[in-house]
Order: C-alpha cells, then structure tokens, then sequence
C-alpha cells in the first residue's frame, strides 16, 4: 500500500558500484607539511594539498583519498585560496569518489577530515601573553564579523571547541576558553588554553578556511570523510550525489556547519540525492532542502532520501527559531527514515510558500526526543506548516512508526510548539499511523492558521498511534474561524493514557471546548471521526522513561487491537499486523 521512493536509489547505488577499472586515484594531505614528493596526487607520498583539489584533473570513476587533518594555516594576505573546488562530474555507473577512510588502504595512513577553520599563526598574527594563563591578539580584518561561535584548540589530541565566555575575567578561570568584546575587526580576542600554554598554532577561528564547493558538478560520492564547521557550496542543480558513512556504528561526522544555504543543503533541481550513516551535530540546522525560486512544479529539489543518520545539538551555538534536522522549503519525493533525533529545535519541519511543492514525504521509524526551545526553537517532532493551499501542492505525505518522545515544554507556547506531531495545512490529507509519543505538551496538534470562514480547513488521519503523559493534550485541534463540514478528523483505533478531564481540544467556528477520553468520543461534527474505536488503557510499554517502546508483554493491551493500515512492518522491521503503536510484540522487545 505504501509508497516507497528508494528504488529508484538503490539502483543508482547499484550502478555506482560498478566503476571502470581504467579510473584513478588521487591523494590529498594537509598543507602543514608542505609539499609532498612530486606533489602531483599521485600517492600518498605524492599527495597534493586539500585547496589545490581544484587542479587535479578528474574523470568518471576516479577516487580522491584525503589523508590527516586539512585545515588552513596562515599564510600571507591575499595569497590564499582555501576552497575545495570540485571541478568536474562523474557519470552514471562512474562517480568521482571522495573518501576519508584512508587507513582502509594502510593502517599507518591516517583518516581524512577537513576543517572550515583558520589557524592563527605566522607574520600577521601578533600574540601578547597576558601573565595569567590568558594571550589576546587583534581580530584581523579577515575575521570581522564572524559569530564568536565554534573556535577551536588542539592540544595533541585533535580539535576541540573552546568555551566562549562573557568577560576577560572568565577567560581567566577557565581553561579552555576565549574572549572578545564585540569579535569586532581590531578588538582584542583572549584566549585562554586547557593546558595553560601559548595558542600560537593551537587556535583557530571559524573564517578563511577551507570550504567545499560542489561547483556545480554531478555523480559525486563522499565516503567517510568528516567534516568540521566547512561550509558547502554550488549546491544548485546538482544529481546523483551520494554522501555516507559506513554504518551506524561508523558514521560520517559533519559537525558545527552553519544554518542556511551554507549548511549541507540541496536547492533548485537537485535530485537523486542519498545522505547516509551521518553525524550530524552542533551546526544551526542540520539538512536543508529549499525550492529557492519558489516557482515549484518543474525545478523543486526532489527524490531525497535520508536514511540511518544522527541528528543531534542543533541550532545551540548558532541559535535561530529554525533549529530543524532537517528543514524543507520545497522539495519532492523525500524519505527520512530510520534517524534518530536529539536535542533539536524540530526533527523535521516543511513550511512550502506559494510556489513552493510539498509533495510524497514518507516519514517513518525514526527515534525523535529532547527537542529544545534555545533561540526560540519550537522543541517539536515532525510539523508540517504552509501558508495559504495551492491544490495538488502537497499531496501524499505520510507519518508512521515513529517514537517521539520529551519535546520540551516553555512558559507560553504556540498551538504547535512542543508537539509531537503538527499540521496546519488545509484539506491536502496528511496520514499518521503507528507512531507512539510520550511526554510532549501535545501529542497531535492540528490547526487551520489562515483564510476565515468558509476556507478548507484540516484533513488528517489518526490510526494506531498511542499517545501517553501529554502536558496538555493527546489531541488538540485549532481550526479557528472554519465551519463544521469545512475539516476532517479522522482518528480512531488509537490509544490513550492516561484520560483527565480536559486532555483533548478542538476549537473551530461552532465554540471551543476540552473533553475527558468519554467527552470526545462523544462528539459527532460532520466529516469527523473521534475515536470510536479507540481506547483509554495503559499500552503496558517497557520502561519508556529509558526508551524502550515495545509492549511489554503478549497481554498488552494494543496488541492486535488496531486496524490494518498496510504498512507491513514496525519501527524494528518486525510485522506490524493490527498492533497499536510503533513497536511489534517480540519475545525481544526493547528498543
């Protein structure tokens, strides 16, 4: 019954593994060293420099291995070029192949990572040791205006963040840490390292350094190559392009990149795009999809499919009201599944403008919890937002099998701030099945937030979904200024804990009212459907406050008593059948 979007990737997958045996392979090294050998890219002992990437002359099927830790050091002013340019496409069966897993051709090579940063070193930087643990230095011109955000030490272990502070004094206490009035060109900045010592070659800023340009080019792969705070560009009008780890126990690191269309976005006409075993972490949003023209129907990005990857920390150091994991504004055709979500603003959120498409987005077994409110993020699961409906717009999505749990509650929320699951949009019919949601302010929120009386308003789908320990409401519905028969609520074999005296809503042209479990059943509107079917029970799940979701035993009672949605198969890939919930019984039930 389901559609499902991947095949058309697994084939392209398929075909990418099969690479002409005449292709090459090129080495890049970190430039600390300077030149290596010949310099040509040869070999390992060959290798060229991460921004001189530009020169290598690439064909369909070749490989480039990056090798170390490639971050920029100083170098004289206006004598720089840090991007890393991909210059040419690969085609279909031979991708150009970028991988960071150097150490699989020899132990004693060591594992490629590119850094956005600029270490502060050389002639142009001028240190003054303080006396008391702390150096400062001016902010050069080149770093003017950069976010105070994501400054980084190495102390022989590798890179790690150093702790921005509010004065000179607190740079003083701590370890680790750094200072700057305003991060103004020509301010004092302080540092203060873990060990005590001169920053000279151990800091760096996050400006100048290397960036990764798609440039525009097609058929590309990248495997196992980290990143950290690098932003990605020429992200317009690209296809075929693979980015992945190994696995969920060996994923890709793309750390600390900003919000917007520097971050790992895909734009106007990208499609077949597969992202993959990622760690995603501490950037201002993680994935973004945008129709940037906003003319939809024949360029959106589309065919995206976004699997197995971690989500987590987003939108705390850069923090912005869009802290998603992943953010669309136009795009078709998207899976998300399998992902598990941490300590975002929203795991995912669609908000389609006139002009934009919202078509197919199969969400489904991903792991949402702890979303947060820094910036004035929403703290919410999967929301679907829109402004006024363009018919045949957004059409087919799906939500189904997905654990969400502790979306955070703030003082004065929004109708969809700290919900497991939202939807604004109007008439297009948006399904939900099997999903389970514990500990949210409101588990289904569902609203109408334009037009006035008269207007299509909500149509959604509720079957199998359990919802537990809501702050507010199980359901809540908001369809302000919309006629009885104007929307469609469709909710039943669902299950309900515990029951209270005002745990749903629904508020619509005809009043606005909260009823117990019995009260809402109760209810009769036209074109509605409020849960006859459905039960007020405890769902006997195993020990949710540590995330395991599975009933408990075989007497649970959402066993077998829901209804046949057609989806086959659990949020472990077990058989659903008619179980209630995410999560099948099995004799090893735990998450």
């Amino acid at each position: 019954m389901k559609r499902d979007k991947r095949i058309y990737l697994i084939i392209l997958l398929a075909l990418y593994a099969a690479a002409p045996v005449t292709a090459a392979t090129h080495w890049i090294r970190p430039a600390k060293d300077g030149v290596y050998g010949d310099n040509d890219g040869s070999s390992y002992d060959n290798a060229r420099q991460p921004q001189s990437v530009h020169l290598l002359s690439l064909s369909p099927g070749d490989t480039v291995y990056f090798s170390g830790v490639c971050i920029y050091y100083e170098e004289p002013a206006g004598q720089s070029y840090t991007d890393i340019d991909i210059q040419s496409s690969g085609s279909a069966g031979s991708p150009i192949t970028f991988r960071g897993d150097a150490s699989s051709v020899n132990p004693s090579y060591p594992d490629g990572e590119v850094h956005g940063n600029y270490i502060l070193t050389g002639s142009r930087v001028s240190w003054t040791d303080n006396g008391d643990n702390t150096w400062k230095t001016a902010i050069q011109a080149d770093f003017d205006g950069f976010s105070g955000y994501f400054v980084f030490e190495n102390m022989g272990g590798g890179w790690r963040k150093m702790a921005k502070v509010a004065s000179s004094a607190a740079c003083v206490a701590t370890p680790g840490s750094y200072y700057s009035s305003d991060y103004k060109s020509g301010s004092d900045i302080y540092f203060h390292c873990s060990d005590d010592g001169d920053p000279d070659g151990r800091v760096s800023l996050p400006v100048d350094g290397h960036t990764w340009d798609f440039n525009y080019n097609d058929h590309i792969r990248i495997i196992d190559l980290d990143f950290y705070n690098v932003h990605f560009n020429g992200t317009i009008d690209l296809h075929d392009i693979t980015i992945t780890g190994s696995s969920v126990n060996d994923r890709m690191k793309v750390y600390y990149s900003p919000a917007g269309n520097n971050s790992l976005a895909f734009r106007d006409d990208s499609y077949n795009i597969i992202l993959s075993y990622i760690d995603r972490g501490y950037g201002g949003a993680g994935f973004y999809i945008e129709d940037n023209s906003g003319d939809g129907y024949g360029n959106a990005p589309r065919d995206i499919w976004i699997h197995h990857c971690y989500v987590h920390d987003i939108g705390l150091y850069q923090q912005n009201s869009d802290a998603e994991g992943i953010g669309v504004n136009g795009g078709d055709n998207l899976t998300i599944e399998h992902n598990e979500f941490y300590n975002c603003g929203s795991a995912y959120t669609c908000y389609p403008y006139d002009g934009q498409t919202n078509r197919n987005h199969i969400i489904r077994y991903n792991y949402i919890h702890d979303g947060h409110h820094h910036g004035g993020a929403r703290s919410s699961g999967i929301q679907f937002q829109t402004a006024e409906p363009e018919t045949g717009a957004r059409t087919g999505c799906e939500v189904y099998g997905n654990i969400i749990k502790n979306m955070e509650a703030d003082d004065a929320p929004d109708w969809s701030d700290n919900s497991g699951c939202s939807i604004s949009w109007h008439t297009t019919q948006v399904v939900f099945y099997n999903n389970t949601i514990d500990n949210c302010d409101t588990s289904f929120a569902i609203a109408h937030t334009a037009g006035g009386s008269g207007d299509p308003g909500s149509n959604v789908i509720l079957k199998n979904n359990i919802s537990t320990n809501p702050n507010s409401y199980h359901i809540a519905v908001y369809d302000n200024d919309i006629d009885e028969g104007d929307f469609t609520i469709n909710s039943n074999y669902n299950c309900f804990d515990p029951d209270g005296a005002a745990l749903f809503k629904i508020q619509y042209e005809g009043g606005s009212a909260t009823y117990n479990f019995s009260g809402w059943q109760a209810l009769s509107l036209t074109n509605c459907t409020f849960d006859t079917n459905s039960m007020q029970d405890d769902p006997e799940l195993v020990d949710i406050a540590r995330g395991k979701f599975a009933p408990a035993t075989a007497g649970s009672p959402v066993i077998n008593a829901g209804v046949d949605t057609g989806i086959g198969s659990d949020f472990r890939g077990n058989p659903i059948g008619r179980t209630i919930g995410a999560i099948n019984y099995t004799k090893y039930g735990l998450f």
